[in-house]
C-alpha cells in the first residue's frame, strides 16, 4: 500500500509540471542534495566541461570540483556560446530565477545547449514557488525543485530526470533498492534497474514526507487555484512594493533604497542607504523588522556572484574581504564602505497587499530623514531623559534605573551577561544537578 502511494504522488508531482510524458521524478532530501546527486553522476560519466551562471546559487558553484574545466560566465557570455555553434560535451547549470535578485533566465538556453551537445541543469527551486513550469516545452536533462518552497510542507525536493537520459546509467554507487540483482562474491555482479527513480533513489525512501506532499499539493491548489494565479497575484504586490520603495528620497533628495531586484518578479532584494549616501547595515535593519513582525533574509543569500554584481565587489575586493575575516554568517555587514551582502523579502502565495503596505512603512519609518538632526534640535526644546533602563542580560527585558555610571562600553553593567542554551538535560538527571549546571 505505501509503495503504491508513492507511485500516486509521483505521478501527481510529475502532472503538477506536464512531465509525466518524458520525466521522471526522483524524492531527494532539498534542492542541494538533488543538484549534489547530478553532480555524482556527471563526474562518474567523465564530464570534463561545466559552465555555471554567474548568478547561480552556491551548489551549482559546487560542482565545479567535481568537473575538471569549468567555466563561470555572465548572461552575455552564455548567449554569446550558445550561437557560437561549438559543440561538446558537457553541463550547463544555471537557476531559472535567481534566488538573489528574482531574474529570470531563458528556458531556451536549456533546448540551445542540447544542439551544441551539452546536458543541462537547472535550478528551479526559486522559480516554481511563483511561477509555473511546463516540461512538455523541450525541458532540461535534470531539473530540481523545492517543495518545502513551494507548499511549505513538507521537507522535500525532486530531481526531475528525462527518461531517455544516458547518463544516469554511468552512476557508479549503487544502494539498497536500486539494484535488481546483486552477487557480492570474489568477483561482484550488479544488475542496475532501469528507471531514474529505481536508480537514484538510495534506501528507504521517506515515504511519511511523500505522503504528506499529496496532501500539500492538494490543499495548496484547492485555497489559490493555481500556480498561474499565484504568479499574477505575487509579482502584483511585489511590483507595487517594488515601486513605491525607488520613490523613497530623503529630505535632500537621496535615494533611500538601492533595489537590485526584478521589477517583474516576485522578490525584493535592496539596501537602505543613509542620506549622506552611506549604507545602512542590514543586520540592524533586520533586527528592527523582527521587532515589527517583519519577516526577512540579509546576507549574501548563498549567491557570490550576485553579491559581486549588485554591491559592486571585484574579485580583489572579496579577496581583501575574506582575508580580512569575513565569512558568510557573520555579523560583518559594511566593509570599505560598501555592503557585502542585501536585504530580501520574497512574497508568496499567502502574502497580501497589507504585508506590502508594512514593509513600505516600516523603511519609511525607521529609515526616511525627513530633516536633519540640527534642524529637529532648533525647532525643539531643549532635550531631557525621561527614563533610564539598563539590560544587564542581553535580549532580555530591561531594569528601570534612576542613575547609571556611563563607561567607555556603555552603561555598567549593561549586556554585560548572557544566557546559552546547553540543550536538553536528561531526565534521569537530579533537580539538584540542573540546578548546579545552570548556576555554573
Amino acid at each position: 500500500m505505501t509503495t503504491q502511494r508513492i507511485d500516486d504522488v509521483r505521478l501527481q508531482v510529475l502532472q503538477l509540471f506536464h512531465g509525466e510524458s518524458d520525466y521522471d521524478v526522483v524524492f531527494v532530501q532539498n534542492t542541494t542534495a538533488a543538484i549534489k546527486l547530478v553532480a555524482d553522476v556527471c563526474a562518474d560519466a567523465g564530464l570534463t566541461n561545466y559552465i555555471c551562471h554567474q548568478e547561480a546559487h552556491t551548489s551549482l558553484v559546487g560542482i565545479r570540483n567535481l568537473i575538471r574545466d569549468s567555466v563561470y560566465m555572465d548572461s552575455m557570455n552564455v548567449e554569446e556560446w550558445l550561437n557560437s555553434g561549438i559543440s561538446g560535451e558537457g553541463l550547463l547549470a544555471y537557476p531559472l530565477q535567481s534566488n538573489f535578485s528574482g531574474a529570470k533566465f531563458p528556458w531556451a538556453w536549456s533546448r540551445q545547449a542540447k544542439q551544441l551537445g551539452y546536458h543541462t541543469l537547472l535550478d528551479a527551486a526559486g522559480f516554481a514557488t511563483t511561477s509555473p513550469i511546463d516540461l512538455r516545452q523541450d525541458g532540461p536533462d535534470f531539473m530540481a525543485v523545492s517543495f518545502l518552497k513551494m507548499f511549505g510542507y513538507p521537507d522535500l525536493a525532486g530531481l526531475f530526470v528525462r527518461k531517455e537520459n544516458t547518463l544516469i546509467h554511468k552512476r557508479r554507487f549503487f544502494g539498497g533498492g536500486t539494484v535488481a540483482f546483486l552477487m557480492n562474491s570474489k568477483n561482484l555482479h550488479v544488475q542496475r534497474k532501469t528507471t531514474p527513480h529505481d536508480l537514484l533513489e538510495d534506501g528507504t525512501p521517506p515515504f511519511h514526507a511523500i505522503i504528506a506532499l499529496d496532501k500539500a499539493i492538494k490543499h495548496h491548489m484547492q485555497n489559490f487555484g493555481s500556480i498561474a494565479k499565484i504568479s499574477s497575484h505575487c509579482s502584483s504586490i511585489a511590483s507595487f512594493a517594488h515601486q513605491k520603495l525607488s520613490s523613497y528620497r530623503h529630505s535632500n533628495e537621496e535615494a533611500v533604497v538601492d533595489l537590485y531586484s526584478d521589477p517583474k518578479s516576485s522578490v525584493l532584494t535592496f539596501n537602505i542607504k543613509k542620506c549622506d549616501g552611506t549604507y545602512q547595515g542590514y543586520n540592524e535593519i533586520a533586527k528592527l523588522a523582527d521587532i515589527s513582525s517583519i519577516q526577512l533574509r540579509t546576507g549574501g543569500l548563498c549567491n557570490s556572484g550576485c553579491v559581486m554584481k549588485h554591491c559592486q565587489l571585484s574579485e580583489q575586493d572579496m579577496f581583501n574581504n575574506m582575508a580580512a575575516g569575513k565569512s558568510c554568517d557573520d555579523e560583518t555587514d559594511i566593509m570599505n564602505g560598501k555592503p557585502v551582502g542585501a536585504i530580501r523579502i520574497s512574497f508568496g502565495a499567502v502574502s497580501t497587499i497589507e504585508d506590502a503596505i508594512a514593509l513600505l512603512k516600516f523603511v519609511e519609518d525607521f529609515f526616511v530623514e525627513k530633516s536633519s538632526s540640527q534642524e529637529e534640535l532648533s525647532c525643539s526644546t531643549v532635550p531631557k531623559i525621561e527614563q533610564l533602563s539598563i539590560f544587564p542580560i542581553k535580549s532580555c527585558a530591561g531594569v528601570h534605573v534612576p542613575s547609571a555610571k556611563l563607561t567607555p562600553y556603555g552603561f555598567q553593567w549593561d549586556r554585560e551577561w548572557c544566557l546559552v542554551h546547553l540543550g536538553i538535560v536528561p531526565l534521569s538527571l537530579s533537580s539538584a544537578y540542573q540546578e548546579e549546571q545552570f548556576c555554573d
